[in-house]
């Protein structure tokens, strides 16, 4: 299939499913193709305005590979690289987990208005998760 934009969410609401053909077909959808660039809206705040709403606050730079559960869509990941920020202190934090329900924690996640390129992501710096259980900091 040739390359074409494709709209999946809009104002927070499912506006088109990416189906490849084999999987279009199936499901008598029309085929979107292979999954390409990510471009993802921003929101309305800064990075410095999402990390300050709340404190403290787990800023995690990096995370272990991560798979969610397809069906549940349930999650545990490694935190490789992060920093607590509490009462304008910062302590780097190596190890431990957050976990939670992707599809929960998309739901109600704030986006940062900076937007970063990143191979074939385009989209919000920040993305901020409320109610997530962190383990073992």
């Amino acid at each position: 299939m040739p390359g074409q934009r494709v709209e999946l969410v809009r104002d927070g609401v499912v506006a088109g499913l990416w189906a490849t053909r084999r999987y279009a077909d199936y499901l008598g959808l029309p085929a979107t193709g292979q999954l390409g660039n990510l471009v993802v809206a921003p929101g309305s705040a800064s990075t410095a305005e999402l990390l300050a709403q709340a404190e403290p606050t787990l800023h995690v730079v990096a995370f272990s590979w991560f798979d969610p559960d397809p069906i549940s869509g349930d999650f545990v990941a490694e935190v490789r690289l992060g920093y607590e920020l509490d009462r304008g202190q910062t302590r780097p934090v190596k190890g431990g987990s957050v976990s939670g329900n992707v599809f929960t924690a998309l739901a109600n996640a704030r986006f940062s208005r900076d937007l970063v390129f990143r191979g074939s992501y385009h989209g919000p710096e920040t993305l901020w998760f409320a109610n997530l259980t962190i383990s073992g900091r």
